[in-house]
């Protein structure tokens, strides 16, 4: 694997680190998968891929994946919000339904 050096603003590298504490990953790795969507990408659109490495189909197929996800997420996003039945405190409704069991 090759290293390059790539300068960022500030705000950028601190959203990065934000994400990557989120999904609980290095910036390093969120970086890599970012350039290799982009190649994989590009090199689909011109209809070149470099050692074969991966096929239309199939990244076309990730895509699609990816593309079925943000979906469902987003139709679910704030299900429950105006839920009026549900518990505002999830911790104290936690130790409610706990204490059930003595």
């Amino acid at each position: 694997m090759r290293l390059i050096t790539v300068k960022i603003s500030d705000s950028d590298m601190e959203n990065l680190q934000e994400i990557a504490h989120i999904e609980q990953r290095p910036p390093e790795v969120l970086v890599q998968e970012q350039i290799r969507r982009l190649i994989h990408a590009k090199m689909i659109d011109t209809g070149t891929l470099a050692n074969n490495q991966i096929s239309p189909s199939e990244s076309l197929a990730n895509n699609d994946d990816d593309q079925r996800r943000r979906d469902a997420v987003e139709k679910i996003f704030g299900l429950w919000k105006k839920r009026q039945d549900a518990p505002k405190d999830g911790v104290l409704y936690q130790k409610i339904l706990r204490a059930e069991w003595h």
